[in-house]
């Protein structure tokens, strides 16, 4: 009997630790929806039930943000001050149809390569400091054998760094960390090298034209969204890393903690059987880790931010020129026009957090136009 007492306040004081995200017409829980502070930093997300839990409630209390934002690519951003978030356990978020193109042109015969291409932009933040932002236009070459590499292109590029920070990590002998660069949408992902009890995950179907995206059902949830039109698209979410399945690696002079892995891809199609490279119109992806090299130096909180907008999909019979393995962050800029001011274009486009173009402002250089 004592032990069922004790259980029933177990459990009572587990639930009230949960805060859950509802869909206000639909009345059901919410997924993945990013919980970040008024400088941009990611707290967190609801986890695949739609739940803050306990454990993200107690951090976000330890970070002791004024003002909380609840992001979900399918809803209107919700602002909370801190004591308004905590003292409810409830938040309903409201829909936000967006806008689709009105036709995804495929062509029949398959060719020997395709590239997808549109806006890209990524920013990185160390110990709560934003570090590095770099955006602009890019390319993905992607063969149609799929032995072979997924290779970048950057015809348009700017890149900013916090000089001030990158100086004092110099100064005190700490490496400078920068994980932001081009984005990549993977034909195969695959986690190696990992310990036993953790799982290898495969991302593609190789026969299926047009590398067709999949995972298990397990590790995602694939829903239809609204348009503004009416018809559907489709919104696929994934975790590879939870805050609960967190898990360490040692390799290539790093020590590293993962914390966090979520991405998100729409599609414009309303039948996830036809998710595909072929239909992706955008991707997004969120890292968080506790990273040092192998030497004695301090863990250093780094997080991740990596979206790429797509406007265009072509497919060629010749591989072309000017594509490199390459993606991380270039130390120089490299654009001939202000490419940054044509994104109205994106109809699914969305701005960058307030704290984050106020930090981009303040605290980060732009680094030499080679270009200009």
């Amino acid at each position: 009997m004592k032990f069922i007492v004790y259980f029933l306040f177990i459990f009572s004081n587990q639930l009230n630790g949960q805060i859950f995200l509802i869909d206000k017409e639909k009345n059901e829980n919410v997924p993945f929806v990013e919980l970040f502070d008024s400088k941009g930093i990611i707290l967190g997300f609801s986890d695949e039930n739609g739940i803050v839990t306990p454990q993200l409630t107690e951090k976000i209390k330890k970070f002791n943000p004024h003002f909380i934002y609840l992001k979900h690519m399918s809803y209107k951003t919700l602002t909370f001050s801190l004591k308004e978030f905590l003292d409810s356990n409830k938040f309903y978020l409201i829909a936000d149809p967006i806008t689709l193109p009105e036709v995804v042109i495929v062509p029949k015969n398959i060719k020997t390569f395709f590239i997808v291409e549109g806006y890209y932009r990524s920013y990185n933040i160390v110990d709560n400091q934003l570090n590095s932002y770099c955006d602009g236009r890019q390319e993905l070459l992607y063969p149609i054998d799929s032995k072979n590499s997924i290779l970048i292109k950057r015809p348009q590029n700017r890149s900013f760094l916090n000089v001030k920070l990158e100086e004092s990590t110099l100064k005190n002998n700490i490496t400078n960390i920068n994980v932001a660069g081009a984005v990549t949408i993977d034909m195969n992902i695959q986690m190696v090298n990992l310990p036993n009890n953790r799982k290898i995950y495969n991302y593609v179907d190789e026969s299926v034209e047009d590398y067709f995206l999949k995972s298990n059902d397990y590790l995602s949830k694939i829903t239809q969204i609204n348009t503004k039109k009416n018809d559907n698209a489709i919104l696929q979410e994934i975790v590879y890393i939870s805050p609960l399945d967190k898990f360490e690696y040692k390799g290539f002079g790093w020590h590293t903690k993962f914390e966090y892995h979520n991405e998100t891809s729409l599609f414009n199609t309303n039948n996830k059987a036809n998710i595909s490279l072929a239909n992706i119109l955008y991707h997004k992806e969120v890292r968080k880790y506790k990273m040092k090299p192998k030497k004695d130096e301090p863990f250093q909180d780094v997080e991740v931010v990596r979206e790429f907008f797509i406007d265009n999909i072509k497919y060629l019979d010749k591989k072309p020129k000017g594509f490199k393995r390459w993606g991380g962050f270039n130390k120089y800029s490299n654009y001939s026009f202000n490419f940054w001011e044509q994104l109205n274009n994106l109809p699914y486009y969305t701005p960058l957090p307030v704290g984050i173009v106020d930090a981009i402002s303040k605290n980060l250089v732009e680094l030499k136009n080679t270009s200009k």
